[in-house]
């Protein structure tokens, strides 16, 4: 059986990664969000999606840290949150890969 140490530290762990994934995605979407506002034509589109796309990602993450404190890191509602959030964070990379590498306005994050 698992000692209350060992539960407590699978906790922390799985909250701190989704935490520093929220904070990745919020500097993107911060740079996106920049980049949209400073650009034209196709680019700009293209990083509005980017900045949407992290946004949801970041809210995501957010959500999995609720459920998995609440429910619990073997919960049905956590593995859904954290599947959806780690779905949401390649959708939020491969529209950055859209929008392309370079950042005229901003600096990459």
């Amino acid at each position: 059986m698992r000692t209350f140490s060992q539960i407590r530290d699978d906790l922390n762990e799985d909250v701190s990664y989704h935490k520093s994934m929220m904070k990745h995605h919020d500097k993107w979407t911060d740079a996106h969000d920049h980049e949209s506002n400073n650009r034209d034509g196709n680019k700009a589109e293209d990083h509005v999606s980017a900045h949407i796309s992290h946004a949801n990602a970041a809210l995501d993450h957010r959500e999995a840290i609720k459920m998995h404190v609440k429910h619990g890191a073997d919960s049905s509602q956590y593995k859904k949150a954290r599947k959806d959030a780690n779905n949401a964070s390649r959708e939020s990379h491969d529209d950055t890969k859209s929008a392309g590498s370079k950042f005229v306005t901003a600096g990459k994050p």
